[in-house]
C-alpha cells in the first residue's frame, strides 16, 4: 500500500534540523515547554498541509499537536527516521522518545518505528568488550519493539582494524538470522569469517527479501567463508544485489547462471573470477529489462581452459541483451594487459549503451590513450565520468595532455537558447544540448544541429586518477575553465555545467594551481586537485 501523502518528504538534513529542534524545545518536564518542543517540531512537517490547518492558527496554541489523530503522528514520526537508523538517542526515534512522555508512549508501542536499523562495530579484537554487549543488547531491544508483522530493513558494518581475523559481528548476525523471514533489505559489510555463520543456518526460504549487500572487509585469505551459491537466496525475488565476498568467489559463468534467475535487479554489483569458459552455443542470451546499474570487480583470471581475461569479459558482456543501463562501472583487477585483441567488442558494448548511460566508471582498464578515447566516444550523454588509472605506471597513463585538450570546450562555443528545441527530457542535465525521443531514447530527427560538435555537453561530476606524468597543470585548468561557469546553475542554456571536479596523481600541485582552485571554491565548484607523495 503507497504511503499516504499527507506531508511531502524532506531530505535527511531537513529531518535532522527538524528532529534537533524537537529536542532543544521538548526536553524539559514543564508541561509548557514541552508542548513548545512539539509545536517546534510541526513546522516542517505540518504547516504545509491544508488538512491540520483549515483556518488560520498560530503553532504556539496549546495542544495543537496532541488534536491531530495518531495515524497523522505517527505518519509525521516516520518522515523523521532514516532509512537506518542507528542505535542512539541522538537519532530518531529514540530522540523523539525523549521529548514528553506521550511521544515516549508513542514511539514505545509503534513497531514500524523499530523495523529499520544500523550497527556498526568499531575498535580492535580484545575479546567481548562493554561496547559489544551493549550494541547486542540493544538490537535485541529493537528487534523485540519491532513486533512480528513489520518488514526489517538492517545494516550491519564491520570493518576490522589489524591482520588478526575479528569474528565480533558474527553473535549479531546469528541473532539476526532468527528473523530472517522478515527480511526486505539487508547490508551486511563484515569479516569473511563474520559471514561464514550463514552457511548453515539460514532458513529455506525468505518470502519478503528485496535487497541483498554482501560485502567482505578486513583479512584476506581467511579460513571460514560464505558459499553464497548453497544460501537458497531467492535471486528472481532481488530488485538489488551486492556481492562482494573473498570465499567461494564466482566464476562469469556463475555470475552468468545466477543473473538468469535475477530477471527483477534494477542494480547489481558483483566480484568475479575473471574466467568464463568457452561460450556454449545452446545458452541463451540474458535479458534483464529493469537492470539500470552494472558494477562489476574483476579479479584473478588464469586458467587453462577458459579465454584470456579481457576476451572472458566482452564474451560474458555480450551476452546482455535488451539493457537500457544509466550506471557502468568496471574494476580490473587482473595482471593481464592484452587488452588490444578484445577492444573492438568491448567498444561495441558501450556503443550498444550510447542512449541511456549518464555515468561511467573504468578502474584500471589496461587502455591506452587511443582506447580510452574511442571508448568514450560511444557514450556523448555521459552526466558523471570516473576513470581512474595506476598511480605508479608511467608508460602506460592513457591521461594525457592530448586526452584533456580534446575534450576542453572550445572557448567560443555561443549558449543555445532552449525555447528553440522541441523538447525537454528531464533524464538529461541540458535540456538546451541534448533532445532525445521520449520512447526511443534516440535523438530526434528534429532535433537541431551544433556547429561545432560539443563533446560531453551534459558533464557535471569528474573524477581522474592517474600517474600525471603524462599531462600538465595547464592543460587540467584549461579543461575544467572550460567546463565550469558559476552562472550554469542559473542558466540551463550554457553547456558549461561542471559541478564537481577530483584530480588525483603522483604530482604535486604548483602555487599557480592552488591559486586557481581556491578561487572556483569561491565561486561554487566543488573541486579538488591532489597529489600522492612516496617516501
Amino acid at each position: 500500500m503507497p504511503r499516504p501523502q499527507f506531508f511531502p518528504r524532506l531530505d535527511d538534513s531537513s529531518r535532522r534540523s527538524s528532529v534537533s529542534r524537537v529536542v532543544s524545545h521538548g526536553l524539559s518536564q514543564n508541561a509548557q515547554d514541552t508542548v513548545r518542543g512539539q509545536n517546534a517540531f510541526i513546522p516542517d512537517f505540518a504547516r504545509r498541509s491544508a488538512l491540520i490547518l483549515p483556518r488560520r492558527t498560530s503553532f504556539a496554541d496549546q495542544g495543537l499537536f496532541d488534536r491531530l489523530p495518531v495515524e497523522l503522528h505517527v505518519e509525521i514520526f516516520s518522515h523523521c527516521l532514516s532509512p537506518f537508523p542507528t542505535l542512539s538517542v541522538k537519532e530518531a526515534p529514540l530522540l523523539i522518545a525523549l521529548v514528553c512522555k506521550a511521544w515516549k508512549e508513542l514511539v514505545y508501542n509503534t513497531p514500524r518505528f523499530w523495523s529499520s536499523f544500523e550497527i556498526e562495530i568499531r575498535g580492535s579484537p580484545s575479546g567481548t568488550s562493554v561496547e559489544d554487549l551493549r550494541l547486542s543488547r540493544l538490537m535485541k531491544i529493537w528487534l523485540q519493539r519491532s513486533g512480528s508483522r513489520y518488514a526489517l530493513s538492517v545494516r550491519v558494518v564491520h570493518d576490522p582494524l589489524g591482520r588478526v581475523d575479528d569474528v565480533r559481528s558474527a553473535p549479531l548476525l546469528l541473532e539476526l538470522i532468527k528473523h530472517a523471514r522478515r527480511w526486505r533489505h539487508v547490508e551486511f559489510v563484515v569479516p569473511s569469517a563474520s559471514l561464514a555463520v550463514l552457511q548453515n543456518t539460514l532458513p529455506e526460504d525468505f518470502p519478503i527479501l528485496r535487497s541483498l549487500t554482501l560485502q567482505m572487509k578486513g583479512l584476506w585469505n581467511s579460513t571460514a567463508g560464505l558459499d553464497i551459491r548453497t544460501t537458497g537466496i531467492p535471486w528472481a525475488q532481488l530488485t538489488a544485489l551486492d556481492l562482494q565476498v573473498e570465499s567461494h568467489i564466482l566464476t562469469l559463468d556463475e555470475c552468468l547462471e545466477l543473473l538468469t534467475k535475477a530477471v527483477n535487479l534494477t542494480s547489481c554489483t558483483l566480484n568475479a573470477e575473471c574466467v568464463l569458459s568457452s561460450p556454449a552455443p545452446d545458452r541463451q542470451s540474458l535479458r534483464l529489462p529493469r537492470l539500470t546499474s552494472l558494477h562489476l570487480i574483476l579479479q584473478g583470471g588464469m586458467s587453462a581452459l577458459a579465454e584470456e581475461p579481457e576476451a572472458s569479459l566482452t564474451s560474458f558482456l555480450n551476452y546482455f541483451t535488451g539493457m537500457e543501463l544509466e550506471s557502468f562501472h568496471v574494476e580490473w583487477l587482473v595482471r593481464s594487459r592484452s587488452w588490444s585483441g578484445a577492444h573492438p567488442a568491448f567498444v561495441s558494448f558501450l556503443h550498444g549503451l550510447s542512449p541511456s548511460l549518464r555515468s561511467l566508471n573504468f578502474a584500471y582498464l589496461p587502455l591506452d590513450e587511443a582506447e580510452l578515447m574511442e571508448c568514450l566516444a560511444q557514450l556523448p550523454y555521459l552526466t558523471e565520468m570516473d576513470l581512474r588509472f595506476s598511480l605508479g605506471d608511467r608508460v602506460n597513463d592513457p591521461i594525457t595532455d592530448g586526452l584533456l585538450q580534446y575534450y576542453t570546450l572550445p572557448s567560443s562555443n555561443t549558449p543555445l537558447s532552449p525555447s528553440s528545441l522541441p523538447s525537454f527530457n528531464p533524464s538529461l542535465s541540458l535540456t538546451s544540448l541534448l533532445s532525445l525521443d521520449k520512447k526511443k531514447k534516440q535523438p530526434r530527427v528534429d532535433s537541431p544541429v551544433l556547429e561545432p560538435p560539443l563533446i560531453f555537453p551534459a558533464l557535471e561530476r569528474l573524477y581522474l586518477q592517474c600517474n600525471g606524468e603524462s599531462c600538465t597543470n595547464a592543460a587540467l585548468l584549461a579543461l575544467i575553465q572550460s567546463r565550469w561557469n558559476p552562472n550554469a546553475r542559473r542558466d540551463i542554456s550554457l553547456a558549461k555545467s561542471l559541478k564537481y571536479v577530483r584530480f588525483v596523481s603522483m604530482k604535486p600541485a604548483d602555487w599557480d594551481v592552488q591559486i586557481q582552485v581556491k578561487q572556483w571554491k569561491e565561486e561554487g565548484l566543488d573541486i579538488m586537485i591532489d597529489s600522492l607523495h612516496i617516501r
